[in-house]
């Protein structure tokens, strides 16, 4: 039996602040501007198809920071496995992701 796959969402409208920026960009690997435009979007999957603990990690990170996140059961099809590397550590961007950003 194949492990379900989770997702994290932004979960309502998140803050546009310097930590808020720095937790996407930690999650993501996304740069500084891209994680500024995925925050103003206000509705995003910020990664998809990971395992319960990564996603749950993930969350935690940028609720931290500020950021409405929660993890979903489900994938995004056609989605690239890994939108979060560093999360991942398939090819760590910075390292493991910080307890606090």
């Amino acid at each position: 039996m194949e492990d379900p796959q989770f997702m994290v969402e932004l979960a309502g409208a998140p803050p546009r602040g310097a930590a808020a920026l720095k937790a996407v960009r930690a999650v993501t690997g996304l740069s500084l501007w891209r994680s500024g435009r995925v925050l103003d979007t206000g509705s995003a999957t910020l990664v998809s198809d990971v395992p319960f603990e990564v996603a749950s990690r993930a969350a935690q990170v940028l609720r931290r920071a500020g950021v409405p996140a929660q993890p979903a059961r489900g994938r995004l099809p056609g989605r690239p496995r890994a939108l979060c590397f560093a999360v991942l550590g398939d090819r760590p961007l910075s390292g493991q992701l910080p307890d606090q950003v």
